[in-house]
This record gives structure tokens, sequence and C-alpha cells, in this order.
């Protein structure tokens, strides 16, 4: 596996590992933890979702793009 998989990092990053290395899709945001890393608070979404996009494009796997996201989640177009 790709990067570090160490049990300092928290449960819902490892969650996110796991998952996008089992062929799953992968959320980041506040909503989920407030950690980027073991006992490192994240001072926004930002830094969470650029996490996971990195960790995704290790895996060689594809970010969905804005048009795409908002598809999926059926939002409403800008």
């Amino acid at each position: 596996m790709p990067g570090e998989w160490r049990d300092d990092v928290n449960p819902p990053e490892r969650a996110r590992r796991v998952g996008l290395a089992l062929g799953g899709d992968a959320r980041a945001g506040l909503e989920d933890t407030l950690y980027l890393c073991k006992g490192e608070i994240v001072r926004g979404n930002t830094p969470l979702a650029q996490g996971t996009a990195d960790l995704a494009r290790s895996l060689d796997l594809a970010s969905a793009s804005v048009d795409r996201t908002e598809k999926i989640l059926s939002l409403p177009s800008r």
C-alpha cells in the first residue's frame, strides 16, 4: 500500500485509506473529523479534502469533478 499506514492516523483517516484501497468512495470534511492527523486539529475542510485527493492519486484513482459531484449528490447545477 502506498503512503504510511501507521497507528498514529486517526480513525476517519484510516477508514478513508482502507476504503479507497478496497475500491470504495471517500469523503472528507469537518463533519467527519476535526483532526488532520492524530493530535493535530485541522483548521478547515481544505486540508482534509486535499489529503483525500492526494491519497486517491497515490492509489491511481481519480477524484470526481465539481460537476460530477453535483450530479452524484443530486445538487442543483450552478
